[in-house]
């Protein structure tokens, strides 16, 4: 080169490097999880004594035998509502994920998916799309609306943004 040094300076800003790192560590810790959450169990009055709400969706979701029978026909309500999940909200996900890789984590993404899931399930359950109920229990309820016996069934279904890590969560 002639005997001449060339001199080269390059500074390098790394903050907002720092501020995308320190987005993608808060944005893993944050997930949605939907269901029935609370623990709730059915009141004493109740002819689900001391059951959990969700057992109760569960054996609504799956049904149930009885000698053999058919007790309960399956109302996959909840399958149902978890593959619209999957299929709908790919747009929202990617907002969320843009926003982290600007370096903000926009949490109200995820909590505006958690009401459109909510709205999802009740939809789903309007619906009606399954076997009707049997007589029997149209009788006792006073009426034929699926999923609905005291309400609790359908009031306690929840979607909530969890800020924790996978790893972390304790069932």
């Amino acid at each position: 080169m002639n005997g001449t040094d060339i001199k080269l300076d390059i500074k390098f800003d790394d903050l907002k490097l720092r501020d995308i790192v320190k987005a993608c560590s808060q944005g893993a810790n944050k997930h949605i999880r939907f269901g029935w959450l609370d623990k709730k169990r059915y009141p004493n009055s109740s002819r689900h004594k001391n059951l959990y709400v969700a057992t109760v969706a569960y054996f609504q979701e799956y049904g149930t035998r009885q000698d053999g029978k058919i007790h309960i026909a399956p109302r996959p309500y909840l399958r149902l509502t978890k593959n619209k999940v999957k299929k709908s909200y790919n747009n929202e996900i990617r907002e969320y994920f843009k926003s982290i890789c600007s370096g903000n984590v926009d949490i109200t993404i995820l909590n505006k998916i958690t009401v459109e899931i909510k709205k999802d399930y009740d939809g789903s359950v309007i619906s009606q799309k399954y076997k009707s109920l049997a007589e029997q229990t149209i009788k006792l309820k006073g009426h034929g609306f699926q999923m609905d016996e005291t309400g609790l069934l359908l009031t306690s279904f929840k979607a909530r943004v969890y800020k924790q890590s996978f790893e972390n969560i304790k069932l």
